[in-house]
């Protein structure tokens, strides 16, 4: 009797794979990052050469950017970055505003010993990385995860994991909008002092206190775009309302 044998993935497959992922975050990165003007094509071609690879993992890549609402495809033309929608901003601010307090609340009534550490030491982190780059002026790609580590600790405690789930989808979504939003519409108080108090309010259990200043933390972002529309040069504000 003949044993058929199994056989493990081809390797041209499993490196194509890998390349994909790496385009993808380095793509992402750069998205999270404002390296890019909100509506500005994404040539395939500039990818193949800035990264060494071909049409095909490149356009993979754009592709599950898409899915993930941060890219958009367009057929027979490619693809671009979204544009920005005041409306959008608008719902989307008015749903992390209600699913983030219920989430924050729940995580100060049920977190333990552990999420107090991951809390404050997610928050020494962020306190010591910088928002803007020294060398290039521009935002700085390592910001941005370690902010969204901050938020996500914040919310941990909780245990429920669908509200979870979602309170992360729509932030990573307003996350373009946050970035986009002009250095000079940022105040110091947003970046360092906000956070401190949102730790300190949560790790006394200080749930009125806590909820009311993460609202307007959230909140600060639409704020600060409606106010100063133009953002950066070459992108523009779109309202779809």
């Amino acid at each position: 009797m003949r044993v058929r044998a199994t056989i493990d993935p081809m390797p041209g497959e499993a490196r194509k794979t890998n390349l994909v992922d790496e385009v993808y975050h380095h793509i992402r990165s750069d998205l999270l990052a404002a390296r890019f003007a909100p509506g500005q094509w994404l040539r395939l071609p500039v990818f193949t050469k800035q990264y060494g690879v071909s049409l095909s993992v490149a356009r993979e890549a754009l592709t599950r950017l898409s899915s993930e609402g941060v890219v958009e495809a367009i057929p027979k033309r490619g693809f671009r970055v979204i544009e920005l929608s005041l409306a959008e901003l608008k719902d989307l601010t008015e749903a992390r505003v209600s699913l983030e307090v219920l989430a924050l609340e729940a995580s100060l009534r049920s977190g333990d010993q552990q999420w107090e550490k991951s809390l404050v030491s997610s928050h020494q982190l962020l306190e010591r990385t910088p928002m803007r780059d020294s060398e290039t002026n521009l935002f700085n790609r390592e910001f941005v995860p370690v902010h969204a580590n901050f938020h996500h600790a914040l919310l941990s405690g909780g245990r429920n994991k669908t509200i979870l789930r979602v309170t992360h989808e729509l932030r990573e979504r307003s996350e373009l909008y946050r970035m986009w939003t002009p250095l000079s519409a940022r105040s110091v108080r947003d970046i360092v002092e906000e956070h401190k108090q949102l730790t300190e309010f949560a790790l006394a259990r200080d749930l009125e206190s806590a909820a009311k200043l993460l609202a307007f933390h959230i909140d600060h972002t639409q704020e600060a775009l409606v106010s100063a529309p133009e953002l950066t040069p070459g992108t523009s504000a779109k309202s779809s309302g």
